[in-house]
């Protein structure tokens, strides 16, 4: 195994089930879009100002807390 040391980073995201039905990724994206200019100034951006887009999903049925309380009410 190889450990790499990264600088900090932050995560952001939505929080959806394929149990709410085939099209939750669409919802995912609508929202995330119609929110984008509370987090444009986070996004990782390339010398000439452009964003660099960073996508992913994760599996799971569990929401780890770890340190971090969530009000996912």
């Amino acid at each position: 195994m190889k450990t790499i040391v990264k600088p900090s980073f932050a995560i952001l995201g939505r929080e959806g089930s394929t149990r709410e039905g085939k099209r939750f990724m669409q919802r995912l994206w609508q929202e995330t879009n119609a929110h984008f200019d509370e987090i444009s100034t986070l996004v990782l951006r390339g010398e000439d100002g452009c964003l660099i887009p960073r996508a992913g999903l994760e599996s799971g049925s569990s929401v780890m807390t770890s340190d971090i309380e969530y009000n996912l009410t």
